[in-house]
């Protein structure tokens, strides 16, 4: 059985996005609009009938620049 449902991305606790996962209960976002910097990255499943609520371990993601292309 696959999760179904989404997942909301978080940068030191504060909602940056969400992602429905696809077919092999996988969800991304894409962290473009980052300041640079390092965040503190977590992920909540928001549960479905079969699978419960869960966060994610808390990932260091370090922007060093910004992209204008």
């Amino acid at each position: 059985c696959t999760p179904t449902g989404t997942v909301t991305f978080f940068d030191q606790g504060i909602a940056i996005g969400g992602a429905t996962l696809d077919a092999n209960g996988t969800a991304a976002i894409t962290l473009s609009n980052l300041a640079i910097g390092t965040h503190n990255i977590t992920a909540s499943y928001n549960s479905d009938s079969n699978f419960a609520f869960s966060i994610s371990p808390q990932i260091v993601h370090t922007v060093l620049t910004n992209s204008t292309t």
